[in-house]
């Protein structure tokens, strides 16, 4: 008995040798395998990286104008944007995916023959969780006049709460972004912070 003993002791020992380094579950952690791809009737969502250049870098300078409107990150997607930036932020977007940093995926239509937008999952800027992300995400001009952000929001939400290990959501939206407001305000509910620094703060919670 004594040996059996021994011997479960040193398989277990083994065996935790083996395991990725962190607890099972944790977003931000090496140990985390996030889900591959999300097929809705009208999307189409898988890790964005470099292979997408063509197609996100159309789809941005393609809805420009209304994104930097809107969206008010720095000024992108700058007007002498080129393709090669285009590929090196994606290239960027890809190695903070496997290294668990952060998740872009890319959102295509039903086809996977154009990008019709994309998602970005971040860690929180404060107040560190390992069950919270901060979301952003936007869609071109054509899905955008078809409700395409209320729809996105929506299908992204009801994937967070079914495959992914978070338990809150913060969306920071710009307050000219009327259209994500509104989807947020029918998704969520009102903002927890108002026009703070020009944007509401809307929080998802399980």
């Amino acid at each position: 008995m004594k040996r059996i003993t021994t011997a479960i002791a040193a398989l277990a020992l083994v065996g935790c040798a083996l395991s990725p380094v962190g607890p099972q579950g944790e977003v931000w952690s090496p140990a985390f395998t996030p889900p591959p791809y999300l097929d809705t009737e009208r999307f189409h969502l898988e890790r964005l990286g470099p292979e997408h250049t063509d197609s996100d870098f159309a789809a941005i300078m393609g809805s420009r104008e209304r994104l930097r409107s809107t969206l008010r990150w720095g000024g992108w997607p700058r007007e002498d944007m080129t393709r090669e930036r285009n590929h090196a932020d994606l290239t960027r977007h890809a190695r903070e995916f496997d290294e668990r940093l952060a998740y872009a995926y890319t959102v295509q239509d039903v086809a996977r023959t154009r990008c019709v937008g994309c998602i970005y999952l971040d860690p929180p800027k404060t107040e560190p969780k390992e069950r919270r992300a901060e979301l952003e995400l936007w869609v071109i001009d054509s899905e955008y006049a078809q409700g395409g952000d209320a729809a996105l929001l929506d299908a992204v939400i009801a994937w967070i709460e079914r495959d992914w290990p978070i338990d809150e959501v913060w969306l920071r939206v710009h307050v000219e972004n009327t259209a994500l407001q509104e989807a947020c305000r029918a998704r969520i509910g009102e903002p927890d912070v108002a026009d703070h620094h020009d944007e509401s703060v809307f929080v998802w919670e399980r």
